[in-house]
Formats: structure tokens, C-alpha cells, sequence
């Protein structure tokens, strides 16, 4: 992400069934599967340029372990290395 990202709360708040992506107190996406949620959450970041925060492990590894999309101000901590590495190992184990 860029150095100027907005900072801004966003969350994903479950009910039972129902995920919402709220973006400083606005649900911007409401849904019963919480994969649909989670990717909102991370389009809402991506898009928006906003800053990952308290997510940013997560969204990294979202953004590019799971869609794919790197960039130059993406480069991934050593703990999130090592994890893409484990469950790459794994999944080799059981291909």
C-alpha cells in the first residue's frame, strides 16, 4: 500500500448468518458467507486506499498469497513467509 493510505475504521461484524463490512459505521457489503465478507473487507482496503492496520497480516497474506496481487510496497514479513511456505509444503504433501 501507498505511504499516503487513509487510515479509517473497517470491520467485518457477524450476526448468525450475516457478515457486514462496515466502513466508518456505513455497511458497505452485507452477506450470508463469511469468504464473501472477508473479500469484501480487503476490496474495501484495496480500493479505497486504505491502510491495512490491525488486519495487515491477514491482508497481505488475502492480497497476495490468495488473488495474487504484489506490488512494491507489499513485500511480505518474515512470519507471513514462513506460513506461505508451510501451506505450500503441505499442499505439495497432499497433491
Amino acid at each position: 500500500m501507498l505511504q499516503d493510505d487513509i487510515n479509517v475504521p473497517v470491520f467485518i461484524q457477524s450476526d448468525g448468518d450475516k457478515h457486514e463490512v462496515i466502513i466508518e459505521q456505513v455497511t458497505v457489503c452485507a452477506t450470508s458467507a463469511l469468504c464473501e465478507a472477508i473479500l469484501c473487507l480487503f476490496l474495501s482496503h484495496y480500493i479505497f486506499n486504505l491502510q491495512y492496520g490491525q488486519f495487515k497480516m491477514f491482508l497481505l497474506f488475502v492480497q497476495i498469497f490468495l488473488l495474487g496481487i504484489t506490488d512494491d510496497d507489499s513485500k511480505l514479513p518474515a512470519k507471513l513467509r514462513s506460513f506461505i511456505v508451510k501451506i505450500a509444503t503441505v499442499a505439495k504433501r497432499t497433491a
